[in-house]
């Protein structure tokens, strides 16, 4: 994943192994780092102290398990490749109603929205004429960030113009026009860059979260990095609300990170082609469908919002235009929609506060189903499809003397991980009427059987997929229903694992014999084969063994006779799968 080349402050790969740790809270991240590029060797790449306790170093061959083992740190992992998430070659303001929303105000004269919009990403071309770029830097490098932000991709520039394109009358106007911005780059011109710059980037926003309200990231990778999703969460903590794509491999989103943290509004793809629902326009610069989820865009549970996202014009290099698709073109309309909430409302500073403007825009968006939606998601998990328009997601009012029908909303699909067996989930449903209206009575049902009645519904569920089903009805004894799906997984298997030690000595003339039988079981007791330990007797050079079947190994020593005593101490227990509890037993035998 990663090539070698030398440490500088430049676009390009470290050289040997490239890790982000993660120190336990209390330590000093700059002065952990410091003793440990001394002692091991390390060269140090950035040091993290705003969202992540934490740094980006380069280990040297055979120095990683020393690292692992150090007292002040809490984890360590790979430090990932990143990508932009575009699909190559704009409706999507109309479609998401940006032109009728107050806020925006879209009316060919240059009033800026207030509200401050950090572009994780490429960069921004810094000078173009369309786009307020009041910041930037430059974390796409070896050595931690420094100033530059300048777009050498065009990604992030057309990124920030569906963010924040100015209202001037030229080229083309954003969901939350002239809305200031930050230009954060930590992806390379060809669009690609490492975890460590993408943390990085983060902490730059939120050392700055009592300025910036919102941060777009159109990017990720199949991965799991323990450290970016901790900066993510501590970044939200501070009131930071994070729109991310869910990525363009037609593949459920669940393993695609950022975009499956709990704590951001992860975002899908849809395609329009006129601003119009109803779909029946002819494709434009792709073969997609009119009105329909884009043939490319990831799915999947943990994306939560839908937003136009093909043959996207927006913004590009040089001052000019371009038009592209991806779930990163939809990712910015829903990141400008959030600038619209906090701006008509108020800067959000702490989790609640950013989960408040999600549930917000997820609200107000129109549900799956409705004549104004989409069709063609290819999962049960049916997010809405954004929505500022003053009427939210329900289209149009209906005239002063006609009923508007109900509509229902359970709530969004969510996965639970089962407790013995079963889970307790909670869903709240919700009911709208017109102004004239009201909701008499809400009912539950799994299966076409009631379960139970009342707006909130808490149930156990065993493992397995569940379709529940909302029903409201109205005061005109109209009804409409909502389903909502709850994928209940089994509990992961126990992956830890420890060693326990036991010794027995015999004799032999002028030596004896100190023999220790090392024990390795899981995190249940059970035994675990071919689990490699090491060790070392007193202060001797490093011996190690294979675990058998019974999980057990021994490894002897003989000493002369006028040794009274030896000690062996584990270093470490490796198998794939597992981990070691870093416990190091040791234990002392003496000559019968």
């Amino acid at each position: 994943m990663f090539g070698a080349d030398t440490l500088s402050a430049r676009e390009g790969p470290p050289p040997f192994a490239s890790h982000i740790v993660v120190y336990h809270d209390g330590v000093d991240a700059g002065q952990a780092t410091s003793d440990l590029a001394r002692s091991l060797g390390l060269q140090t790449e950035s040091v993290y102290t705003h969202a992540l306790n934490g740094a980006a170093v380069v280990v040297p061959a055979g120095r990683l398990n020393a690292l692992k083992r150090d007292p002040r740190v809490k984890l360590v992992e790979p430090n990932y490749t990143v990508t932009t998430f575009d699909q190559g070659v704009p409706t999507g303001i109309n479609r998401a109603n940006a032109d009728t929303n107050a806020t925006a105000n879209i009316d060919g004269v240059d009033e800026r929205v207030n509200v401050d919009v950090a572009i994780i990403d490429t960069g921004i071309d810094l000078d173009h004429p369309d786009l307020n770029v009041i910041a930037s830097v430059n974390c796409a490098r070896f050595g931690g960030c420094a100033s530059g932000g300048n777009d050498g991709n065009g990604h992030g520039t057309h990124v920030a113009g569906t963010v924040g394109a100015s209202d001037n009358g030229t080229g083309v106007v954003g969901m939350a026009p002239g809305a200031r911005l930050h230009a954060v780059r930590v992806l390379n011109n060809q669009g690609s860059g490492q975890i460590s710059w993408i943390i990085a980037g983060i902490d730059w926003v939120t050392a700055r979260s009592s300025t910036i309200e919102v941060a777009n990231m159109s990017l990720g990778c199949e991965c799991t990095s323990s450290a970016m999703n901790t900066a993510i969460a501590n970044s939200v903590a501070k009131g930071v609300v994070y729109a991310v794509a869910a990525g363009n491999n037609a593949r459920d989103a669940g393993t695609f990170s950022p975009s499956n943290h709990p704590d951001v509004i992860s975002v899908s793809a849809v395609a329009d082609f006129n601003g119009l629902p109803g779909g029946g326009s002819a494709a434009t610069c792709r073969s997609d469908v009119d009105d329909t989820f884009a043939d490319f865009s990831n799915f999947g549970a943990s994306v939560e919002i839908a937003a136009p996202g093909v043959c996207i014009l927006s913004t590009w290099l040089n001052g000019g235009y371009n038009t592209i698709s991806g779930t990163s073109m939809a990712s910015p309309h829903v990141a400008g929609a959030a600038a619209l909430h906090i701006a008509t409302n108020s800067k959000p500073t702490n989790k609640s506060g950013a989960d408040a403007v999600r549930a917000a825009l997820i609200g107000a968006a129109t549900p799956q189903g409705h004549a104004n939606g989409f069709t063609g998601d290819p999962d049960n998990f049916s997010e809405p499809l954004l929505n500022v328009g003053t009427e939210g997601g329900g289209g149009d009012p209906p005239p002063p003397d006609e009923n508007q029908e109900p509509v229902a909303d359970a709530g969004p699909d969510q996965a639970v991980v089962a407790d013995g067996g079963a889970a307790t989930v909670t869903l709240d449903g919700t009911g709208s009427e017109d102004a004239d209206g009201t909701i008499d009575s809400y009912a539950w049902s799994e299966d076409g059987s009631q379960i139970a009645s009342g707006e909130t519904l808490s149930l156990l569920l065993a493992v397995g997929l569940h379709t529940i089903t909302l029903t409201v009805t109205d005061d005109d004894g109209a009804t409409d229903s909502d389903t909502v799906t709850v994928t209940v997984n089994e509990q992961a298997a126990v992956t830890d694992m420890s060693a326990t030690l036991s010794a027995t000595t015999t004799n032999s003339g002028s030596s004896w014999t100190a023999r220790v039988t090392i024990t390795v079981r899981d995190g249940n007791g059970a035994a675990l084969g071919a689990a490699i330990v090491t060790g070392s007797w007193g202060s001797g050079s490093t011996v190690d063994c294979t675990s058998n079947s019974s999980g057990q190994c021994t490894l002897q020593l003989t000493q002369h006779k006028k040794v009274g005593s030896v000690t062996f101490q584990v270093t470490n227990v490796s198998l794939a799968g597992y981990t070691y509890d870093d416990a190091d037993p040791s234990i002392t035998v003496s000559k019968p």
